[in-house]
């Protein structure tokens, strides 16, 4: 029997957050977000379907939408580390860092080892030219998961803007290893080595 016509009628809602994430996993955020939307009309007490909206406005860079809707799941069931750093994302990518710091840190007190709130307030203090708390921070994060490629790229990052060039060529070594279709990296590598050279 098709599952759609087993749902009961009470848990139609269900029906579309179902949907949804079958257009999010093709993709196609604008059919996801609308489903979602469904689900809410449907039954508005729900936290994780304005998160699912909210995550997918993020996904198309409707940031600011996204925040109210992501705010709407925080308020709902603030115990979710998961609402806070996605939208600590949209803060990130308005570029609001102080926000995006506050929102990890409400993550981080519900999970303090909660990878992606310590990379995303390293990100966020990089930006904010914290350089040497965003260098513990990153360094923290690659403890609990040392192949992160995100974290990798911000431990980078920070060997350069210090001028720590043989640091920096041993992290594009590790990214490198980790990721041989990377072209960036090899650029990057490449203009490292041509620094140490005397002119």
């Amino acid at each position: 029997m098709d599952y759609a016509i087993g749902l009961r009628l009470e848990n139609i809602d269900r029906f579309y957050e179902l949907k949804g994430d079958v257009f999010a996993f093709q993709n196609k955020y604008n059919d996801a977000i609308s489903e979602y939307k469904k689900a809410i009309e449907v039954n508005a007490e729900v936290p994780a379907y304005y998160y699912s909206v909210g995550y997918n406005l993020g996904n198309i860079s409707k940031f600011d939408e996204g925040l109210k809707y992501l705010g709407k799941a925080i308020e709902l069931d603030p115990s979710v580390p998961n609402y806070y750093i996605s939208r600590s994302h949209a803060y990130y990518s308005l570029g609001r860092y102080r926000e995006c710091i506050e929102d990890c840190d409400r993550a981080l007190e519900i999970e303090p080892e909660y990878v992606p709130a310590l990379r995303n307030k390293a990100w966020a203090s990089y930006k904010l030219e914290r350089i040497e708390e965003a260098e513990k921070l990153c360094h923290a994060a690659l403890k609990i998961d040392g192949n992160n490629i995100n974290l990798l790229y911000l431990e980078l990052n920070i060997y350069r803007y210090k001028g720590q060039t043989q640091d920096a060529l041993v992290v594009c070594d590790k990214i490198r290893i980790l990721d041989p279709n990377d072209t960036e990296i090899v650029s990057i590598r490449e203009e490292l080595l041509q620094s140490t050279k005397p002119k």
